[in-house]
């Protein structure tokens, strides 16, 4: 479990982060586990980052293709 958790921090600000455009909008993260064994593989984890940068991409398709938006 430890070793997926930082696979996914790593995919998540190396990877997804620099090609969306978004970025984080607050120096926190929101994690939830379900109760029960915290090392159960098959569990759904969930978290959350609140991120900024909508507005941009919104704009960047305003200026390319004004009928799509």
């Amino acid at each position: 479990m430890p070793n997926a958790i930082h696979d996914l921090n790593t995919r998540i600000y190396s990877k997804w982060f620099p090609t969306t455009g978004y970025e984080r909008a607050y120096e926190f993260d929101l994690e939830v586990y379900p109760p029960g064994d915290p090392d159960d593989e098959l569990k759904i984890r969930w978290r959350w980052i609140i991120i900024t940068g909508l507005e941009r991409i919104l704009e960047k398709c305003r200026r390319s293709n004004p009928a799509l938006v």
